[in-house]
Order: structure tokens, then sequence, then C-alpha cells
């Protein structure tokens, strides 16, 4: 029997009041932990004083608007099936011109997980145990253990007090970073001989329980920055940098079937753990979408 605790995070935008004197609007942005927009979210924004609401629908690029709110304070929730809520309290409509914000909230998640079995499942027959007669000397860590997981997540736009070129320069630009940090997954370490006699070389060394070595951890830090140029009316075009394991980081292939196929798992080998295969190094990507 596997336990694993399963998350995802929603990333969304606060928005700016209109320059309306009675009524102001929320706009927003949702993605998913992969920078990914999320189409048909429900967004609701209610006024926490009068209990007034209204709503919204994400839009195929994630994005929304909630119109004609009154000014007041307002509690925003995201509402996505298959995901947990998602709720931000304390934006505020205000009748001043165009509030843009600095920094656009930021969603932090951390997770603990445990997952223990008898023997990791593989098609119909599962993967074999070094015991047939005692299967509780299989019984340890499963291969998709995997205890701390946080992820980061944020959008900034940067909002400097300058005017003219220097101003233009400087301000317009949205910079999303992705932080991610795992614990590892564990390393099922052999004897590399049939120690049993049952022509099946996945014996441990001597009382060596099953995944009982830990694997290499995952860090990685991603980036996107983008920029829109308006170049007339109802044309614009967006420049976008994107930036994956952006410190060039080593990790390992670690899957949730473990580690044991990404490092050296033989135990009496002089290289033990030593990484076999690693993901992606550093990439580096730009692009430019037109709007009309």
């Amino acid at each position: 029997m596997t336990l694993r605790v399963f998350a995802i995070v929603l990333l969304a935008v606060p928005a700016w009041a209109q320059t309306g004197a009675a009524n102001g609007s929320i706009r927003g942005l949702v993605h998913d932990p992969n920078q990914a927009a999320v189409a048909n979210a429900e967004v609701a924004a209610r006024n926490v004083d009068t209990g007034f609401e209204r709503r919204a629908v994400t839009n195929s690029e994630g994005e929304f608007e909630v119109p004609l709110l009154p000014l007041g304070r307002y509690r925003v929730t995201l509402a996505v099936p298959g995901f947990a809520a998602y709720q931000q309290n304390g934006i505020v409509v205000t009748p001043r011109a165009l509030q843009q914000p600095r920094y656009r909230f930021a969603a932090r998640l951390y997770t603990l997980g445990y997952a223990f079995n008898t023997n990791d499942s593989t098609g119909d027959t599962g993967s074999p145990v070094t015991d047939s007669t005692n299967l509780k000397r299989d019984y340890g860590l499963s291969s998709s253990d995997q205890r701390h997981r946080f992820v980061l997540q944020g959008v900034w736009q940067p909002h400097a007090p300058l005017t003219g070129f220097a101003g233009q320069a400087a301000n317009g630009w949205l910079v999303a970073p992705n932080v991610t940090w795992t614990s590892g997954f564990p390393i099922n370490a052999v004897a590399g001989s049939d120690l049993n006699g049952d022509s099946i070389n996945n014996d441990r060394p001597l009382f060596r329980g099953r995944n009982d070595t830990p694997g290499y951890g995952f860090q990685e830090v991603n980036l996107r920055v983008s920029r829109t140029f308006e170049l007339r009316e109802r044309l614009s075009l967006e420049i976008i940098a994107e930036a994956e394991n952006l410190f060039n980081s080593l990790n390992v292939a670690c899957t949730t079937g473990g580690c044991t196929g990404a490092v050296v798992n033989n135990a009496n080998a002089a290289d033990f753990r030593r990484i076999t295969v690693a993901t992606d190094s550093r990439q580096i990507q730009l692009g430019a979408r037109r709007r009309f």
C-alpha cells in the first residue's frame, strides 16, 4: 500500500482600480506550477464590508477581469475543478488612477510526504521480491517516497519613479521566478551478486533494508521575463525570455521510481551512489508574440 501526498499551487495577480469615481475592476492571471495558463477558473470578488459579490471566468490565456465593482475592500477566491481553492484578502478598489502593484501575490507550498510498500508494482506482476517466503523482508520505503517538497512562485512588476526614456526602460517588465526544492527519492542498494541462489540478481547486502539509502535532492530555479510594447491601437508585441535551471544546478534524474536507475546502486562498488544520469543543464530561450 502506497501513501502519497499531492498538491498544486495556483498563482494569481491582484489588479488595480480603474479611474472612475464610483466603480473599479480587478484583473489578474491564473497560472499552474509550470507557468501554464489555467482556463475556465472561476473567480469571485466579494466586498468584505457590504457582501457585494461579482464573478468572472478566466480565458484561454488565464486572464480575468471582474468589472464594475463598487469602491472598497475585497476578498478574491479562485476555484478550479481538481485544485484546492485559493483566496487572497486585502485587495482594495479605490478611485485613484491606475495603482500599479510592485509585487503581485506569490504562492508558497510545502508538502510533507511518506510512502511505504512491500514492492513497487510494475505491470501486472510487480517487481520481484528478494524472499518470496517472507514478504515482510521487503517492506520499507517506496521508491516514490519523497519526504519534503517546497515550491515558491511569484510575479513582480518593477515600478521605478522615473520619467522619460529612463522610466520607459525601467518599467513595464514582468518578472516571474519559479523555485523548486525537494529532498531525494531513495536508492535501493544491492549486493551485486545472487546471495540466495534464486537466479535473480536483486539481493541486498546482509542486514540492509529496501530503499534504505537516501538519494539526491532536486534544486532548480526557473525564470521568465517579459514585456509588452503597444505598437498601435489593438496591436502589441510581447518579448519573452525564459531560463530553465537558471543557476545550472546538477540534478540527478530521479523519478517516482526512485534514484536507483540514475546512480550506481551496487553497495560493494567503490563508486557507490555515483551519478550516472542527470537532468537538463541550463537552457535559455527567447521568443516574441504579436497580439492584435
